[in-house]
């Protein structure tokens, strides 16, 4: 966790939840964490949580969200007939894909992620607009 993540929380309670409850999984099923300060030398920077098993896995953590005017999904109206389009979650999910590969492929160049290491994107869509109901998965999944 980044040591300003009560700081963080103040902007973005959501990212900063979604990485803890990230983090709180994992030990809870015997992950080790390894701490930002006990990553090694130099290692204080990348991705947010890193599990070291018999080889290190790296996670890199985002919380969607709805996007801009133009392209983003906007909250439904009370009380008001609108329409869904499925496409602008999917966009959603791709670009925090994309924006998340292209930080892990960062990782890659500096060396903190090596080549032997894993890496796992855990995208959460917890701040978009008409979540998927617990029964049937998002659009993506399917």
């Amino acid at each position: 966790m980044d040591a300003d993540a009560q700081e963080k929380a103040k902007s973005d309670f959501a990212a900063v939840y979604w990485e803890l409850k990230l983090a709180y999984t994992f030990q809870s099923l015997a992950f080790r964490l390894k701490t930002r300060d006990d990553r090694g030398a130099g290692i204080s920077d990348g991705p947010d949580l890193l599990i070291q098993d018999e080889k290190k896995i790296w996670v890199e953590a985002i919380a969607t969200g709805p996007g801009s005017v133009d392209d983003g999904m906007p909250l439904p109206e009370v009380w008001q007939v609108y329409g869904y389009e499925p496409h602008r979650k999917v966009l959603r999910f791709t670009q925090a894909i994309a924006e998340k590969c292209t930080k892990v492929e960062r990782y890659r160049n500096q060396g903190i992620i090596r080549p032997e290491d894993r890496s796992i994107l855990a995208i959460s869509g917890v701040k978009l607009p008409m979540k998927s109901s617990p029964i049937t998965p998002p659009e993506i999944v399917q």
